[in-house]
């Protein structure tokens, strides 16, 4: 058995040459998802592999940095930031980690997309009673109209709902 003393700089040239992920290269030598993006581009032209800024913009927003984060640990100011999310959006469809929606934004993006009751409470996972619940929430913010009832209920956005839906 042999132990061999390498330098992280020797660990990360290594990892790269086997064609590690991102998440390999954190893994494997314990850094944090900045410190990882920062040691690679501080090799500049001696990584044997390249690894795509837009690939590390998106890696580290999945591993839940901040946009301020990202910007430091890719040393890049908000217009080249901007620069890479559109990137980010162009090549991949790429969306950032959106804040969480509302249950009533999130009905009227389903009422959009032409989902009945029943559809809308198993995409959200609840009870179709939770789902009227909600309609009545957002009828109550004049953002729905209903008509009909059990089986024959219809749920229609107002202008109001239509806005918030776009």
């Amino acid at each position: 058995m042999s132990i061999e003393v390498v330098s992280k700089e020797g660990l990360l040239l290594e990892l790269l040459r086997k064609g590690a992920s991102l998440y390999e290269i954190e893994r494997e030598m314990g850094l944090s998802p900045a410190e990882v993006v920062r040691s690679i581009l501080s090799l500049g032209d001696e990584a044997p592999r390249k690894i795509p800024k837009v690939d590390m913009y998106i890696y580290l927003h999945e591993r839940g940095l901040s946009r301020e984060e990202v910007m430091e640990a890719m040393g890049i100011d908000k217009d080249k930031y901007y620069d890479f999310r559109v990137r980010a959006i162009e090549r991949r469809g790429y969306r950032l980690p959106k804040k969480k929606e509302t249950r009533v934004q999130e009905l009227i993006r389903y009422l959009r997309e032409g989902l009945d009751i029943d559809e809308i409470a198993e995409r959200m996972g609840i009870e179709r009673f939770s789902v009227l619940q909600i309609v009545s929430r957002a009828k109550r913010e004049g953002l729905v109209e209903t008509s009909g009832k059990g089986k024959t209920y219809r749920v229609f956005l107002t202008e109001e709902g239509e806005k918030l839906a776009v």
